[in-house]
C-alpha cells in the first residue's frame, strides 16, 4: 500500500464522515416516511463508522473497539458500496465537486479495505 500525504488522509476521513452524514439523512427521511426497511442504510452507516474508526486507529493511534466479526461484516458491506460509486462516476464531469467527492470516496474505500484486511489477518 502506498503512503498517503496528510492531505490525502484528511480526504479519506472526510469521505467517511460525509458518507455517514448522508446515510443519517437517508435513515431519517426513510423513518419519517414510515419505511420499515431501514436495515440497508443502517448497515452501511455502521460499516462506514467501523471504517472511520479504523482510519483513526491506524493514523492517529486511536482506540479501535470493534470485534473481529463486526470488522468482517463491515468489510463485506464496504466492498458492496464501491461498485455503486464507480457506476455513478461517469455521470460526473471531471473537476466537478461531485466527481471529486466520488474519487475521494473511492480512495477512502481502497485505503480502508487494506487496513481492514490487515486487521483480519493479524
Amino acid at each position: 500500500m502506498r503512503d498517503l500525504t496528510d492531505k490525502e488522509q484528511q480526504y479519506c476521513l472526510e469521505a467517511f464522515e460525509s458518507m455517514i452524514r448522508k446515510l443519517n439523512k437517508t435513515i431519517e427521511t426513510m423513518a419519517a416516511k414510515g419505511s420499515k426497511n431501514l436495515a440497508t442504510p443502517q448497515n452501511r452507516r455502521f460499516a462506514c463508522e467501523v471504517a472511520l474508526s479504523m482510519l483513526h486507529h491506524h493514523w492517529n493511534k486511536a482506540e479501535f473497539t470493534y470485534s473481529l466479526s463486526e470488522v468482517k461484516d463491515a468489510q463485506q458491506i464496504l466492498l458492496r458500496i464501491r461498485p455503486s460509486i464507480q457506476k455513478q462516476l461517469p455521470k460526473f464531469a471531471e473537476n466537478t465537486p461531485q466527481h471529486t467527492i466520488a474519487m475521494r470516496r473511492l480512495l477512502a474505500l481502497d485505503v480502508v479495505a487494506d487496513y481492514l484486511q490487515e486487521f483480519l489477518t493479524q
